[in-house]
């Protein structure tokens, strides 16, 4: 159950002080193992993430837009043992899903507020002025990271080198020349950080998806998958 106690013989033998103070560690030992529990499933290498299909996280996600952030704040959560960095984001276009505002928040595990730190690895959270494609999880239930598929769910949108067009790309900036209609349910296979059906080899003079052809790919999917 994750509960923590001592047993009733050692509890007899404590003052009062001793149990008051005992009591106060066992609270914060618990704090912490729950925590853990909570990271530990998406801590560590990037490798730790499982790899999705591009499928997977259409229908999977609640909400597909364009955005782009324009404030980062900070704030403890409820018993002040977590941090979360708040991410607010100007919806620019709506690419699957129901939304009526004008911005959106989203909220990541991990953050600094004055000289306490709470850091969640390969946590990545979106930076003012990043304008990217957002693949949303959930609205509503509180999660380490709300993007799903954490950096599979981030698409960056830059300009083109050479052409004045502005250009999807994965999260470590690599072009994308097709999207394909592949399912892949998560398994032991993990992430190097481009869900699977996200193409970027081309293919004979292949030229990368412009960010209206890669919203306009994943809407014709959304729309076969219902």
């Amino acid at each position: 159950s994750g509960r923590l106690a001592l047993s009733p013989s050692a509890c007899e033998l404590m003052s009062p002080t001793e149990k008051k103070n005992i009591g106060r560690r066992l609270k914060a030992l618990q704090r912490l193992i729950t925590l853990t529990f909570l990271v530990a499933p998406m801590a560590g290498h990037a490798g730790t993430v499982q790899q999705v299909g591009i499928t997977n996280m259409i229908t999977e996600s609640e909400l597909v837009i364009h955005g782009e952030v324009i404030s980062r704040s900070y704030e403890f959560g409820h018993d002040q043992s977590q941090i979360y960095t708040r991410v607010l984001i100007s919806v620019i276009d709506i690419i699957k899903g129901q939304f009526a505002g004008k911005t959106i928040e989203l909220k990541f595990l991990g953050g600094t507020i004055g000289r306490r730190t709470l850091t969640v690895s390969d946590q990545f959270v979106p930076t003012v002025g990043d304008e990217a494609v957002y693949f949303i999880e959930n609205l509503r239930r509180p999660q380490v990271n709300p993007l799903y598929g954490w950096r599979q769910g981030h698409f960056p949108v830059r300009y083109g080198e050479f052409a004045d067009e502005r250009f999807a790309l994965t999260h470590d900036l690599q072009p994308i020349y097709e999207v394909l209609q592949e399912n892949t349910p998560l398994g032991i296979e993990l992430t190097k950080g481009v869900a699977t059906g996200i193409s970027v080899k081309p293919a004979d003079d292949q030229v990368p998806m412009t960010v209206s052809e890669f919203k306009n790919r994943l809407r014709e999917i959304a729309a076969r998958s219902r």
